[in-house]
């Protein structure tokens, strides 16, 4: 497999910012009417899924039209549930009551490894989205040109601008994401060795991290 190196944009964490501020002022029931969108655009740009996962990784065409398939089902399953999930609950207590509310955090990197990686995007990231984060899709080194097909899917879902950017690199490129200080949650998944590399890049920032 071969890698390509790229540099993090100018200007990607102000616009994940501005994205988060008007992404996360949307009431729930918008954001998953927008988010509901993906599942069709999953479906139509299968074909060219299928053959760039073919190409960067050699995944079976079978198992990568099932893989979209299966992510597809996740997005609806999440979306669905959401509701529920995210709902401000109180509970009486008689002489006080017990608020419980869901906000946002704001920037989240989601870092992915290279097998299953429409699976293993959607399954962090939306989420995320759905809870009025913006996101940063780090894909692996070796699954860039799957990178492009997300950002042509997210580009046509009417978000704000910088809810959903998507950049490409190796392994100095997720530490630099990582480190950055307008990340406020990171996602990974790949080796527990470089799990322990994200866990330590985050402590002394104090950020929530989630390693799979």
């Amino acid at each position: 497999m071969e890698t390509t190196q790229f540099k993090i944009p100018k200007g990607l964490m102000e616009k994940s910012k501005k994205g988060f501020k008007e992404w996360a002022s949307l009431s729930l029931n918008k954001r998953i009417k927008k988010l509901s969108k993906v599942t069709s655009l999953l479906d139509n740009e299968n074909n060219r899924i299928v053959e760039t996962l073919k190409r960067e990784i050699d995944m079976d065409r079978e198992e990568a039209k099932k893989s979209t398939k299966k992510t597809c089902e996740l997005v609806k399953g999440v979306l669905s549930l959401s509701k529920d999930a995210l709902k401000e609950t109180q509970t009486d207590h008689g002489d006080y009551v017990n608020i419980k509310t869901y906000k946002p955090h704001g920037t989240v990197l989601s870092i992915v490894a290279w097998n299953h990686p429409v699976m293993v995007t959607f399954r962090s990231i939306i989420p995320a989205l759905v809870s009025g984060n913006s996101v940063i899709i780090k894909p692996s080194e070796y699954t860039y040109q799957l990178g492009k097909v997300f950002s042509d899917i997210f580009s046509k879902m009417d978000l704000p601008e910088g809810t959903v950017q998507v950049v490409n690199g190796g392994r100095e490129t997720s530490k630099e994401l990582v480190k950055d200080e307008n990340v406020d949650m990171v996602f990974f998944t790949g080796n527990s060795n470089n799990a322990i590399s994200v866990y330590e890049n985050c402590a002394p920032y104090l950020k929530f991290g989630f390693a799979k």
